[in-house]
């Protein structure tokens, strides 16, 4: 029985412990002095700080549902060497750290990890400290969509009571956030910034697909004024940091700095650009180049490779043929060598490759996986990494992923991305294509759901058998009409379109009594104009084309008159719908010239080596009405009008292309080539699409007269 009781106490002992280290202690209410020590910590409310906030290394702070831990006082937070943790699990978000109200205090944020957070650092209006020191930290997978880091402005007034507010902003780590850094003035006469030596990497914003000054890393205003301070911003490392397309999924561009306001040149020389080419890194930014009141950026000195003081991460990656890998760069094929090149020593005993790949040629599905890697250290600052593609057994195109870098005292250095442009790319074209096949498919569902209300509409059985021969049920018809184009460059006020002809010819078959098949030819002409528009934008745009069409068009139709019948009732409505095969070729005016459109690659599909030129061929589909009055027992005349889609872009020459370089154009195609891609010359902001607003696949709407005949007796 005693032996038992030890066993019970033993039991009681080894569950409270299990217990105190599995528990999370809950912060929650408002402080005066707020000291929390090494453990794990849970806050699911605001928590207000009013004098001093210290957090000690070892502390894991998990925040929830939105909470915030809100300083108006003095903040020291340092990990050292034992690491700190800021973060949220990802199925409850919460905001981070909010520094308000003025004080006569120190902001010390050291060595800290924030991650998961939907603001993890927010500076709010009015604020104001003595200095604020924000170094050796490590800013990861942030979700806010605002901002990751938000600097507002320090009191109109707080410069006339104290001394500059020393903002410094050093070897901190930038990776896999999905919003920038703001800073609402830049250039200030209260706060002086000091960022340097920090590594921006594989951060990915979302945006509209047109690139504006919120759609970079760092973004703010920039105002020149005698008192304002010359910020220093140098030794940085900025590297494959993207703006995504939200609708398409697909990179717009690289976004690294975005600077407005009445400076006229704005310093941002001594730091890595991701890039050697001085054309390449202008690219990345938003400034003078973008918008002509914006600031200047100036780069030309710009560092060939990060300093070794920056915060550790990698800067570039090599193939097996030693050249560097960008973004059109395709992961296809194997098996798979790189170089990574970092800045400082880096640790890869607990790396791993994340291998996204298709699942075949033509599905848009993908295989998400771990990759057989293995790693091999070259020198201090160089890692070879070789990859077998064995899981890929259909050598589809895909990307890597690598995670788990570390620097030399394991802390996180930031993920880097392989062959992610081209399979985003790809990526979309895959799913464009899948749309246009659902549409297929919806077309047919339509159809049978037309046919089988038109079964359970009628009184009579339309599945009637005809007592008659083959060439009995035999109708022949031609049409003449008009043609109104209604797609990409087409005008809202239906009446203020071109008006072109449209002749065709049509050969009925009774199936039986109330459905019959027919095939139908048609040629016409489709032409439009942006200038005859009431939209500011199209006229902008100021595009124009004429394309001749001939169509094949099978349909099927139901009839709602008999037949046979044929007294009283001689007025014959019907109801069809088909499917169009359709040639096009569109052309274009320019000095009294006609030009082929297609030939010219005004899309850019010449000069783009991901693009194609788009096909003459189309398919679509139709619906029609039709009126005739029946004079005699063989003959009709009435009135016909059609709706036409087409599942192709470019009857009219302008798809979903962004507008291409007009020098890329006159250099490799032809000065006509860069005036039908942009008529008017307007300086569109880079990744707008030609066809913007978009709107799907062309129509076009077919009517007038029609006269039918049977064909024998």
């Amino acid at each position: 029985m005693k032996q038992f009781s030890h066993i019970q106490i033993l039991i009681v002992l080894l569950f409270s412990c299990v217990m105190s280290l599995s528990a999370q202690e809950l912060i929650s209410g408002d402080y005066k002095e707020l000291i929390i020590k090494e453990g794990r910590y849970e806050i699911n409310k605001n928590v207000v700080v009013s004098e001093s906030l210290i957090i000690n290394p070892g502390a894991i702070i998990t925040l929830l549902d939105g909470a915030s831990i809100i300083s108006l006082g003095s903040v020291y937070i340092d990990g050292k060497d034992r690491g700190l943790e800021i973060s949220s699990p990802k199925n409850s978000s919460g905001s981070g750290l909010i520094i308000k109200g003025n004080s006569q205090s120190k902001i010390n944020i050291l060595n800290t990890t924030f991650k998961n957070l939907i603001l993890p650092l927010f500076f709010d209006v009015n604020w104001s400290r003595e200095s604020v020191v924000i170094k050796g930290n490590s800013f990861l997978d942030n979700i806010g969509i605002k901002a990751t880091i938000q600097v507002l402005n320090a009191p109109y007034n707080y410069f006339e009571l104290t001394e500059t507010i020393v903002f410094l902003f050093e070897g901190n780590l930038f990776s896999g956030n999905k919003s920038p850094i703001y800073i609402e003035d830049i250039t200030n006469e209260k706060i002086q910034f000091k960022i340097s030596n920090n590594a921006f990497v594989s951060n990915i914003l979302y945006g509209f697909g047109n690139y504006s000054i919120a759609n970079n890393v760092i973004h703010g205003r920039a105002d020149f004024k005698d008192t304002y301070f010359s910020n220093v911003i140098e030794n940085n490392s900025f590297y494959q940091n993207y703006l995504i397309n939200t609708f398409s999924d697909t990179i717009v561009r690289q976004a690294n700095v975005g600077v407005f306001g009445t400076l006229k040149a704005f310093n941002l020389k001594n730091n890595f650009l991701g890039n050697v080419s001085l054309k390449t890194i202008k690219e990345t930014f938003y400034d003078q180049s973008v918008d002509a009141d914006a600031p200047n950026i100036l780069v030309d000195e710009f560092l060939e490779k990060p300093s070794n003081s920056s915060y550790p991460h990698v800067y570039e990656v090599l193939d097996s043929r030693n050249n560097v890998v960008l973004d059109s760069f395709k992961l296809k094929g194997t098996p798979f060598n790189f170089i990574l090149k970092s800045n400082q020593p880096l640790n890869f005993s607990k790396a791993k490759v994340k291998y996204v790949f298709f699942e075949s040629e033509s599905s848009e599905k993908t295989v998400d996986t771990l990759a057989v890697s293995t790693f091999k250290l070259e020198n201090n600052t160089s890692i070879r990494m070789n990859v077998l593609n064995e899981i890929n057994k259909n050598n589809t195109q895909g990307y890597f992923k690598i995670t788990n870098l570390s620097d030399q005292s394991n802390k996180p250095v930031g993920d880097v991305y392989l062959g992610y442009g081209s399979f985003l790319k790809e990526k979309y074209i895959r799913q464009k294509l899948s749309r246009q096949e659902e549409e297929v498919k919806e077309i047919m569902k339509e159809v049978e759901k037309i046919e089988e209300e038109l079964k359970s509409s009628v009184t009579e059985n339309i599945f009637e058998e005809i007592n008659d021969s083959f060439k009995n049920r035999l109708e022949g018809s031609v049409h003449f009409g008009s043609v109104l184009y209604t797609g990409t460059i087409s005008n809202d006020n239906f009446l203020n379109n071109d008006v072109n002809t449209s002749i065709g010819v049509t050969l009925k078959y009774y199936l039986y009594s109330k459905l019959s098949a027919s095939i139908t030819i048609s040629s016409f002409k489709l032409s439009n104009s942006d200038l005859n528009s009431e939209n500011t934008d199209k006229i902008r745009r100021g595009m124009s084309f004429a394309t001749n069409g001939l169509s094949i068009s099978p349909g099927i139709n139901y009839e709602f008159v008999h037949f046979n019948l044929f007294s009283s009732l001689k007025l014959r409505p019907s109801v069809g719908v088909g499917l169009d095969l359709l040639n096009f070729k569109p052309t274009g005016i320019y000095k009294d010239e006609v030009y082929d459109l297609n030939s010219l690659g005004t899309g850019g599909q010449l000069t783009d080596p991901e693009k194609t030129p788009y096909s003459l061929m189309a398919f679509g589909y139709f619906l029609n009405f039709n009126l005739k009055y029946q004079w005699s027992d063989r003959n009709s005349v009435g009135v016909y009008f059609s709706f036409h889609k087409s599942l192709s872009d470019y009857l009219d020459d302008v798809g979903p292309d962004t507008f291409p370089k007009s020098a890329d154009l006159i250099e490799n195609v032809s000065v006509e080539a860069a005036y039908f891609s942009n008529p008017t010359g307007y300086k569109y902001t880079p990744g707008t699409y030609r066809n913007s607003p978009r709107n799907g696949g062309d129509k076009y709407l077919d009517f007038g007269l029609i006269y039918s005949r049977k064909l024998f007796k």
